[in-house]
């Protein structure tokens, strides 16, 4: 019984740490967005539709 208490938290503190972790990664990706949103790193809608019309057609 004791094993399936500490399996169980073992379990738990693993998915709160991956948890963690995953939300940190994500918001590096915004942080990092946001940034280059300020900087006027910018695409236009417009132009990424373009760009993934050009990508799909390399493919075919």
């Amino acid at each position: 019984m004791a094993s399936n208490v500490s399996d169980h938290n073992v379990y738990i503190l693993g998915a709160i740490t991956n948890y963690i972790e995953l939300h940190a990664y994500q918001d590096s990706l915004v942080r990092s967005g946001l940034q280059q949103m300020n900087e006027g790193r910018l695409i236009a809608h417009e132009e990424v539709v373009v760009r993934i019309k050009k990508i799909g057609r390399g493919r075919k």
